[in-house]
């Protein structure tokens, strides 16, 4: 009863333990994962783009950015 009424954390079975987390840094992890998700999308459009009008430097840019994001994203998983 204690853990269903416990708003603040969430519980999951791991190696058959129960462990609790916090919710609010659950929820923040998630929100930025999907934030990450929506910017390399747009990183994607932007860079068919600059492979349409041959533009190497632009090409190069969105491949740092859509790095940085792809680190941020294996961390966060």
């Amino acid at each position: 009863n204690k853990i269903s009424a416990d708003y603040d954390n969430i519980y999951f079975y791991i190696n058959n333990q129960l462990v609790k987390k916090d919710r609010k840094t659950i929820e923040a992890k998630n929100k930025r994962i999907t934030e990450i998700k929506a910017q390399l999308d747009e990183l994607d459009l932007k860079s068919i783009r600059a492979i349409r009008s041959d533009d190497i430097e632009y090409i190069k840019k969105y491949e740092t950015e859509a790095e940085k994001l792809r680190k941020e994203l294996a961390e966060l998983k």
